[in-house]
Protein backbone atom coordinates (compact mmCIF):
# COMPACT_ATOMS: atom_id res chain seq x y z
CA UNK A 1 0.00 0.00 0.00
CA UNK A 2 2.86 2.08 0.56
CA UNK A 3 3.87 4.54 -2.36
CA UNK A 4 7.15 2.28 -2.91
CA UNK A 5 6.29 -1.10 -3.20
CA UNK A 6 6.49 -1.55 -6.78
CA UNK A 7 9.56 -1.81 -8.63
CA UNK A 8 9.12 1.28 -10.67
CA UNK A 9 8.80 3.06 -7.55
CA UNK A 10 11.37 1.32 -5.42
CA UNK A 11 14.32 2.21 -8.23
CA UNK A 12 13.15 5.22 -9.06
CA UNK A 13 13.65 6.26 -4.82
CA UNK A 14 17.31 4.50 -5.60
CA UNK A 15 18.09 6.44 -8.77
CA UNK A 16 17.13 10.03 -7.50
CA UNK A 17 18.71 9.47 -4.37
CA UNK A 18 22.02 8.56 -6.11
CA UNK A 19 22.06 11.65 -7.71
CA UNK A 20 20.98 13.79 -4.39
CA UNK A 21 23.98 12.43 -2.36
CA UNK A 22 26.26 13.30 -5.36
CA UNK A 23 25.39 16.92 -5.32
CA UNK A 24 22.90 17.27 -7.93
CA UNK A 25 20.00 19.92 -7.26
CA UNK A 26 16.72 18.82 -6.86
CA UNK A 27 15.83 20.02 -10.13
CA UNK A 28 18.50 18.11 -12.21
CA UNK A 29 17.64 14.76 -10.06
CA UNK A 30 13.78 14.94 -10.81
CA UNK A 31 14.62 16.20 -15.07
CA UNK A 32 17.34 13.33 -14.66
CA UNK A 33 14.79 10.82 -12.97
CA UNK A 34 12.60 12.28 -15.80
CA UNK A 35 14.82 11.38 -18.42
CA UNK A 36 16.03 8.17 -17.49
CA UNK A 37 12.14 6.79 -17.18
CA UNK A 38 10.61 8.24 -19.65
CA UNK A 39 8.99 5.59 -21.08
CA UNK A 40 7.14 5.16 -17.79
CA UNK A 41 5.37 8.44 -18.64
CA UNK A 42 4.08 7.32 -21.72
CA UNK A 43 2.11 4.48 -20.14
CA UNK A 44 -0.95 5.08 -17.70
CA UNK A 45 0.08 2.99 -15.26
CA UNK A 46 2.98 3.67 -14.51
CA UNK A 47 3.12 7.48 -15.13
CA UNK A 48 0.98 7.36 -12.22
CA UNK A 49 3.15 5.63 -9.99
CA UNK A 50 6.40 7.48 -11.19
CA UNK A 51 4.45 10.66 -10.77
CA UNK A 52 3.57 9.55 -7.00
CA UNK A 53 6.94 7.70 -6.29
CA UNK A 54 8.81 11.00 -7.63
CA UNK A 55 6.24 13.55 -5.02
CA UNK A 56 7.41 11.36 -2.41
CA UNK A 57 10.58 11.54 -2.26
CA UNK A 58 11.35 14.78 -3.07
CA UNK A 59 8.87 15.35 0.06
CA UNK A 60 10.62 13.26 2.56
CA UNK A 61 13.47 15.58 1.84
CA UNK A 62 11.44 18.78 1.97
CA UNK A 63 12.76 19.90 -1.37
CA UNK A 64 9.93 19.25 -3.84
CA UNK A 65 10.23 21.17 -7.28
CA UNK A 66 7.01 22.67 -8.64
CA UNK A 67 5.91 20.71 -11.59
CA UNK A 68 6.96 17.81 -9.54
CA UNK A 69 4.16 18.82 -6.71
CA UNK A 70 1.97 19.86 -9.60
CA UNK A 71 2.23 16.88 -11.46
CA UNK A 72 1.73 14.59 -7.63
CA UNK A 73 -1.43 16.72 -6.78
CA UNK A 74 -2.89 16.24 -10.21
CA UNK A 75 -2.17 12.45 -10.11
CA UNK A 76 -3.74 12.50 -6.35
CA UNK A 77 -6.79 14.63 -7.66
CA UNK A 78 -7.23 12.54 -10.76
CA UNK A 79 -8.23 9.19 -9.12
CA UNK A 80 -6.13 7.34 -11.33
CA UNK A 81 -4.20 5.40 -8.60
CA UNK A 82 -7.46 4.20 -6.40
CA UNK A 83 -8.96 2.72 -9.83
CA UNK A 84 -5.85 0.63 -10.06
CA UNK A 85 -6.11 -0.29 -6.24
CA UNK A 86 -9.88 -1.08 -7.15
CA UNK A 87 -9.70 -4.45 -6.95
CA UNK A 88 -7.80 -4.74 -3.75
CA UNK A 89 -9.38 -5.64 -0.17
CA UNK A 90 -11.38 -2.57 1.42
CA UNK A 91 -8.94 -2.11 3.72
CA UNK A 92 -6.09 -2.43 1.22
CA UNK A 93 -8.07 0.60 -0.32
CA UNK A 94 -8.62 2.48 2.75
CA UNK A 95 -4.40 2.30 3.47
CA UNK A 96 -3.61 3.29 0.17
CA UNK A 97 -6.18 6.23 0.30
CA UNK A 98 -4.34 7.30 3.42
CA UNK A 99 -1.07 7.21 1.98
CA UNK A 100 -2.35 9.14 -1.11
CA UNK A 101 -3.89 12.15 1.55
CA UNK A 102 -0.96 11.69 3.75
CA UNK A 103 1.52 12.84 0.41
CA UNK A 104 -1.20 15.18 -0.61
CA UNK A 105 -0.89 17.03 2.58
CA UNK A 106 3.12 16.96 2.97
CA UNK A 107 2.50 18.66 -0.78
CA UNK A 108 0.32 21.38 -0.25
CA UNK A 109 1.91 22.53 3.54
CA UNK A 110 3.47 25.49 3.16
CA UNK A 111 7.44 25.40 3.08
Amino acid sequence: MGIFDNDLASDMRATYLDMIITSTSPDDAAQQTQQRFSSALHDSDESVAFWLALGAIQSQFGRVTEDVRKQTLEVIASGQDEKRWSEASMEDQQTRRKTLEELKEKLTKPT
